[in-house]
């Protein structure tokens, strides 16, 4: 250790005083500029699935269409954003408590209206679909064509009513969608189910649009809102996130986000400031 912070060099100060002071600062410039328990009145913590093409992890950084689009909505009410990156299912609990201020890619449920109030208007809109392995001989035109089999699901999702929690099928859940179709493949489930968009991009990604078919049967225009937890300091600032959505998707700025993801072009990189599984 140097020798300026012996407590012999500190003479205005009791050795055990100097000393408190010495780990004081220490402890002081080693904490995150944010760490995930304190609210930051001009900082949106906002939640990092890993769920392409919508957010996007690529090591320490991550991309995707709803990353630009909260920078958007932060840039409008004057604040920062500090990404945490946590499982779908942790990430509403997080909300929930008030440990993260917004997420994303979020279908209304009632429960999740207890704590979690939704920007307006939707920001997307999705179709639910189910997909099989291509050579097995299923196929779902209706709705009761699914109760004699396994369907996988990402663990903490949301799909449609009676779908989500009807005991007349037997579901599987599961943490990635590529552990899904890999699952699906390897026929450990008959079924598996989600949003067309999400699952359509890791379909082309990993190579599995040619060995897997798409089902007639579908749930059609399944809304997909941010959301701002209710304990957040950031539900003050919900009517002019409101407006700034709205704009958003008048202005078209949206519909050009996800025009990206077909044509192929890349989404600006942002850094992973404050990894979850570094504070919790």
């Amino acid at each position: 250790m140097h020798s300026i912070y012996k407590p012999a060099y500190l003479p205005k100060l009791p050795r055990l005083r100097a000393g408190l002071l010495i780990m004081l600062v220490a402890m002081l410039t080693s904490q995150p500029a944010f760490p995930i328990d304190q609210a930051n009145s001009q900082t949106i913590r906002f939640a990092v699935v890993g769920y392409p093409p919508y957010t996007i992890i690529n090591d320490k950084q991550a991309s995707g269409i709803d990353l630009d689009i909260v920078h958007k909505l932060a840039h409008t009410i004057k604040h920062n954003v500090v990404l945490v990156k946590c499982p779908w299912k942790r990430c509403l609990k997080l909300a929930e408590l008030g440990k993260l201020d917004m997420l994303s890619t979020a279908m209304y449920t009632q429960k999740r209206s207890e704590y979690m109030a939704y920007i307006q208007p939707e920001y997307m809109q999705t179709s639910i679909v189910f997909f099989s392995k291509k050579t097995r001989n299923i196929s779902i035109e209706k709705y009761e064509d699914l109760f004699s089999l396994t369907v996988g699901r990402e663990l903490g999702s949301t799909t449609f009513e009676p779908l989500q929690s009807d005991n007349r099928i037997t579901f599987k859940d599961y943490m990635k969608k590529k552990q899904l179709f890999d699952l699906l493949l390897s026929e450990r489930i008959d079924i598996l189910v989600g949003g067309k968009i999400a699952l359509d991009y890791q379909a082309k990604k990993y190579g599995f649009a040619k060995k897997v078919t798409l089902q007639p049967y579908l749930y059609r225009g399944a809304n997909v809102y941010f959301a701002v937890s209710k304990k957040s300091l950031l539900i003050e600032y919900l009517i002019p996130l409101n407006h700034a959505m709205k704009k958003l998707k008048k202005e078209g700025v949206l519909e050009v986000l996800f025009n990206q993801v077909s044509t192929g072009n890349k989404f600006k990189n942002y850094l992973l400031q404050n990894p979850l599984d570094h504070h919790e």
